[in-house]
């Protein structure tokens, strides 16, 4: 058993005993505060509203939690500058019981106020076997979403890196059974796919999209992206370190070591989702 699922399993063992440990007793359900997003979906090569409206969010990375000591100051001056959908990365070391309900829903709750997308974007080992990744991205969609449950904004981004040892063809089918996880709880949040290189594998079967709704995916060369995008599939560029000269119309991400300013005019271009 890998360290995550180990400490998932103790969370949910101890939600059998105290609200403490894990943050909410066994069999209550914990209604999170009410969104101040729109609900959101996947049509073709966009992302629009339930009215139909094509956004476009662009946006930017944040480190982990904890290694931002003020958290709403970021988030401040993303919004300040024009971004509509926030990254944030969730390392493994900070997977404990209370860490969605004590940090998470509170970033989440934060970042929809100030009109931004939060996408939880967990980082994986890439050099940990292709099984061990899977099953602790599984543990960690299933524990964020127990609280998040159908949070119209928020995204999930189950690996943050390509999975080392894992071919085209396999890292397709990672990424369809976390698509399937997530369907299979009966949520409808937007899936975020990154390091989805095997869609330009040249292979037919394997560069098929994914079964099911509402999956984005995100790749991080930009010529690779638009050749997706042309194919009428939802993608996102990821990891940017200076505004693209052709914006892609769903949505792109401002590396974490970016600077804001830098990107606040393509950001100000956003189209956004509210209520």
């Amino acid at each position: 058993m890998t360290n995550s699922r180990w400490r998932f399993a103790l969370c949910a063992a101890a939600a059998t005993l105290t609200l403490a440990a894990c943050g909410k007793p066994q069999g209550v359900v914990i209604t999170p505060e009410p969104s101040s997003m729109c609900a959101m979906n996947v049509a073709g090569a966009v992302v629009q509203d339930a009215q139909g409206r094509p956004l476009a969010l662009y946006g930017g990375s944040l480190p982990a939690l904890k290694d931002l000591p003020a958290p709403e100051k970021n988030l401040q001056e993303l919004s300040q500058r024009g971004a509509k959908i926030v990254r944030l990365n969730i390392t493994e070391s900070e997977i404990m019981p209370t860490f969605v309900p004590g940090q998470v829903q509170p970033f989440v709750a934060q970042a929809n106020r100030l009109g931004m997308v939060a996408v939880l974007s967990r980082v994986n080992n890439p050099s940990a076997k292709p099984d061990n990744q899977a099953d602790d991205a599984e543990d960690w969609m299933r524990l964020a979403l127990s609280y998040l449950k159908n949070s119209p904004g928020v995204w999930l981004e189950p690996f943050t890196q390509p999975i080392a040892g894992a071919n085209s063809k396999r890292q397709k089918a990672i990424a369809q059974r976390m698509v399937d996880v997530v369907r299979g709880l009966g949520v409808d949040d937007i899936v975020l796919i990154s390091n989805a290189d095997w869609l330009l594998d040249p292979d037919p079967a394997t560069s098929a999209p994914l079964q099911g709704k509402n999956v984005v995916y995100g790749l991080a060369d930009a010529a690779a992206a638009q050749k997706v995008y042309a194919r009428g599939l939802p993608v996102f560029v990821m990891e940017l370190a200076a505004p693209p000269a052709q914006p892609l119309p769903a949505g792109s991400f401002a590396a974490a070591s970016a600077s804001p300013a830098a990107f606040e005019s393509l950001w100000k271009t956003s189209k956004s989702c509210s209520p």
